[in-house]
């Protein structure tokens, strides 16, 4: 059964052409379920020894079905056939990038809103891990979520942890006043 942050597809009774093997397949009646979280990326990255969310718009057709392939929850029960078969169907694929890209949030954070992980800091598994564990997050509560849901958990962090440490003008020129105050009083300025 499926957890709310994984994904189910089911594979209809199919027919396809495997251009690579120039054969012809057969795909038999199957439900398949994926999951896009961390531990995912992380076996990915494993596997590529790249950065995930740096390159997944760039992958190619290998690491792609690579991806998919790490992204199923019972791999036992998927063929290379299958994962080729949800490839190349147009609408399976559709199905699972829609998936990929939903926020599973109901949580906005504009752009422009507080800091954020360091751009220039390439995301990768290992990070993220470092990240959550630093938040005092449990891995066992987090690995399995889906992942922008937890890029979206990280950065809500970092917004409020940034807030709570902001000084408003008004409080620093306060307290730059009163130590000013403070030290002509002791040296016995003017000034």
């Amino acid at each position: 059964m499926a957890t709310d942050s994984q994904f189910v597809l089911y594979l209809p009774d199919a027919e396809f052409w495997n251009e690579d093997t120039n054969t012809f397949h057969n795909i038999t009646k199957k439900t398949v379920v994926l999951e896009h979280s961390l531990y995912t990326i992380s076996k990915w990255e494993r596997i590529w020894h790249k950065c995930f969310l740096k390159h997944a718009d760039k992958m190619s057709l290998k690491e792609t079905l690579s991806y998919i392939r790490c992204m199923v929850i019972e791999p036992e029960n998927i063929s290379d056939d299958d994962i080729i078969y949800i490839i190349n169907d147009k609408q399976s694929y559709n199905l699972i990038q829609r998936y990929m890209h939903d926020s599973m949030s109901a949580t906005y954070i504009r752009q422009s809103t507080g800091p954020k992980m360091p751009d220039s800091e390439a995301k990768t598994a290992e990070l993220l891990y470092y990240y959550l564990i630093k938040l005092q997050i449990p891995v066992d509560v987090f690995e399995h979520w889906h992942i922008n849901r937890l890029l979206v958990l990280i950065n809500v962090f970092n917004i409020k942890d940034d807030t709570k440490h902001k000084r408003s003008v008004k409080e620093i020129m306060r307290d730059n006043n009163k130590i000013n105050e403070e030290r002509k009083k002791k040296l016995g300025s003017k000034g």
